[in-house]
């Protein structure tokens, strides 16, 4: 692992938990302002869920599609692919532990029946 690589990725990270705290707010507030129209307890449950899901998988896509340019479309597999850090990565993971946070603070107030804190299901 080359160290200079190490401690730029660091840095550009120092600002991560402000980050995950925003992604967080967003997912609250989105998830606030889409209650009114969730008719049940599971559809309530499952909202957010779904809101990363979606995020999650249109950035996939888009990270998949990366994979393939930087291997010239070939089906040779080699690790320089998976270790290609883009904002895309750096975002789809910020956002996922926002996700993470947003999920068991909302499910602690909103979904409790639907809710196991120890086990995020």
């Amino acid at each position: 692992m080359d160290v200079g690589m190490d401690i730029a990725g660091m840095a550009a990270l120092r600002g991560a938990p402000g980050v995950v705290a925003a992604y967080a707010a967003a997912y609250a507030a989105v998830f606030v302002a889409a209650k009114p129209w969730l008719s049940s307890s599971k559809q309530i449950a499952w909202f957010p869920s779904l809101m990363v899901s979606l995020i999650s998988t249109l950035g996939g896509l888009a990270t998949a599609r990366n994979a393939l340019e930087v291997n010239e479309y070939s089906l040779k597999w080699g690790m320089e692919i998976w270790t290609t850090e883009t904002d895309l990565t750096k975002f789809l993971c910020l956002n996922f532990i926002a996700f993470l946070i947003a999920d068991c603070l909302l499910g602690m107030w909103f979904y409790k029946q639907h809710f196991d804190f120890l086990t995020g299901w």
